[in-house]
């Protein structure tokens, strides 16, 4: 299927992610002449880091890179949603949100953490560059890209033909429409099932949904509330992608499971099912970025954002 862009778009650029781009290729252990005393500490190691990296700071290619792609899809305005902090409003649900990732990243060598550092400096530095350059830059405490672009998403795409999501970030398909569609910079050129032909697309949109994902749009939420995500939200163990859409297929929704439960079974991820009806409700509300973007924006934040429009 030919993808045909036309008209007055608008895009907007899930900042952390697309830097994560550049931390791939540019930001690499490999490349570091450095070797890790044993008495280092990691603070002594961000220093060092600092200096080694300074050369790699990823401004012009992060700028080149959306400007080009607002270039190909015909974007007259573009909107950077950053992320600073995880999601406060999570955290008061889920107080374990995201708090897996102290362990990741500590267990790693203190030179891959001094790595992941500085490239978050960079990253903060990055923000406040973007500004002066006279990019729109949304960001605020303890709010994630995801909602800012989710609030755009649902308030503002009745002004433009086409809102185009830049991210590698699947969570975001929950925002898909006719007027909304998601730019994928991590696809791959090759698929993954070998029956299918031709290259991959990068476009995620409502019309080559099925190119993407073996379930209907509809299901996406529910999906990803039983399979779970990564950022410590845990789903049902033993329930795969198949049985999830087994489940869906029956029950139609993880309000329509939850309430047949307990199902009848010994089998093991039939006795985990039956005990994480809560934890099913809460993953599903926890990641639903749509209902609950009112109570997660800050006043100060939309009013910063309706000012662009």
């Amino acid at each position: 299927m030919s993808l045909v862009i036309k008209g007055n778009n608008l895009l907007v650029v899930d900042c952390l992610n697309l830097c994560f781009r550049f931390k791939h290729t540019l930001y690499k252990v490999e490349d570091v002449d450095v070797v890790e005393p044993t008495w280092a500490t990691l603070e002594d190691m961000v220093e060092v880091m600092r200096e080694e990296l300074a050369h790699v700071y990823f401004k012009d290619e992060f700028i080149n890179t959306i400007n080009s792609l607002a270039a190909s899809y015909r974007c007259s305005n573009i909107i950077v949603a950053a992320d600073l902090g995880s999601s406060a409003w999570r955290k008061a649900l889920y107080p374990e949100y995201k708090g897996d990732r102290a362990k990741k990243y500590g267990d790693q060598p203190l030179v891959e953490q001094a790595i992941g550092k500085v490239f978050m400096e960079h990253y903060y530095k990055l923000l406040e560059d973007l500004k002066s350059e006279g990019i729109n830059t949304m960001f605020s405490v303890g709010i994630e890209a995801d909602d800012i672009v989710a609030y755009i998403s649902l308030n503002h795409t009745h002004k433009y033909e086409h809102m185009w999501i830049v991210s590698s970030d699947g969570d975001l398909d929950l925002l898909l429409s006719n007027k909304v569609s998601r730019f994928n910079w991590a696809t791959k050129n090759t698929w993954k099932n070998a029956d299918k032909t031709g290259p991959r697309p990068k476009e995620v949109t409502l019309d080559n949904w099925k190119e993407h994902y073996e379930y209907p749009f509809e299901w996406h939420l529910d999906m990803k509330a039983i399979k779970g995500g990564e950022d410590n939200i845990i789903g049902v163990k033993g329930v795969g992608p198949k049985r999830a859409v087994d489940f869906l297929t029956k029950y139609s929704s993880v309000e329509g499971l939850t309430a047949a439960l307990p199902l009848p079974g010994r089998a093991s991820y039939i006795t985990e099912l039956n005990a994480s009806g809560d934890r099913l409700k809460l993953n599903k509300k926890l990641m639903d970025m749509v209902t609950y973007n009112k109570e997660i924006m800050p006043l100060d934040l939309t009013r910063q954002i309706d000012a662009l429009f």
